[in-house]
């Protein structure tokens, strides 16, 4: 088996190959190495195969509710803030499990990682958006939480433009992870990606 295959388990019970290691660092380690960012997020890609042959995989997208003050109505991937005391990886199990019900068994691969200044903090965050597999798949129930997402879907990779998307470098996240599922590619790609998954 090769180094890359070699599969790793988070805290939270979620397997991640060997290319993510050096993401399952919690932000006191890693936020004085990488100065002006203050802040870390994530962001969860959740791919479902069809039941019918051939039929293209959809992607859950929860919207955000009215309520919110940033981006209320909008679009977007479940994701949000790595807490102190759990680590990137397993930031991304728990925000995936409060946003959706949903039980992360693997993180597959990251897909992007950016750099941008907070809307309402001010923050420098840096965000990296991963595809992870659930447990279960196939009898996925998906609940959220009305008071922060009012809806959910299963969208198909056409149906992605048609959508009011949070913002369009998210929907160019979005898009590019369709791309990268449909070739295969384990590297990850992307504005601010280097080969091995470390945000530049």
């Amino acid at each position: 088996m090769a180094g890359n295959d070699v599969l790793h388990k988070t805290t939270s019970g979620a397997t991640y190959p060997s290319t993510l290691s050096h993401l399952n660092v919690s932000p006191p380690d890693l936020l004085p190495t990488i100065p002006p960012v203050t802040r870390l997020a994530v962001g969860a890609l959740v791919f479902r195969k069809s039941q019918l042959t051939n039929a293209p995989p959809t992607l859950l997208l929860v919207r955000r509710a009215v309520g919110e003050l940033s981006f209320p109505g909008l679009w977007e991937v479940p994701g949000g803030g790595v807490e102190p005391y759990e680590t990137i990886l397993d930031a991304v199990v728990r925000e995936v499990k409060e946003e959706t019900g949903l039980v992360v068994g693997k993180i597959t691969r990251c897909c992007d990682v950016e750099n941008f200044q907070g809307k309402r903090s001010g923050r420098a965050t840096r965000k990296w958006q991963f595809e992870v597999e659930i447990e279960g798949e196939g009898e996925e129930v998906v609940v959220v939480d009305p008071a922060e997402h009012d809806e959910f879907r299963w969208a198909r990779e056409e149906e992605i433009q048609e959508l009011v998307i949070t913002t369009e470098e998210h929907r160019r996240v979005i898009m590019d992870s369709f791309r990268l599922r449909k070739a295969g590619i384990a590297a990850v790609g992307g504005k601010g990606v280097e080969a091995s998954g470390v945000g530049v």
